[in-house]
């Protein structure tokens, strides 16, 4: 096998492994923002459910004003 084959052989397994790398951190970090987004989404809705049963009537007055202004 010729030295320039084995030069390219070596440096495409280099260049795959880099690649590789890559995707590997790329991939744990969208899981990780993923994961972020998921447990910040639940706490909105969780504080959203608190304060809709804390102010059920203000909630109706305003779906209902909303309503009148918006028909």
């Amino acid at each position: 096998m010729p030295s320039y084959l084995l030069i390219e052989l070596a440096y495409n397994s280099v260049k795959k492994d880099k690649v590789c790398s890559a995707l590997v951190l790329f991939t744990s970090w969208r899981r990780k923002r993923l994961n972020f987004l998921r447990r910040f989404v639940k706490k909105v809705l969780v504080v959203l459910t608190r304060v809709r049963q804390q102010n059920q009537r203000f909630w109706t007055y305003r779906l209902f004003f909303f309503e009148l202004f918006t028909a």
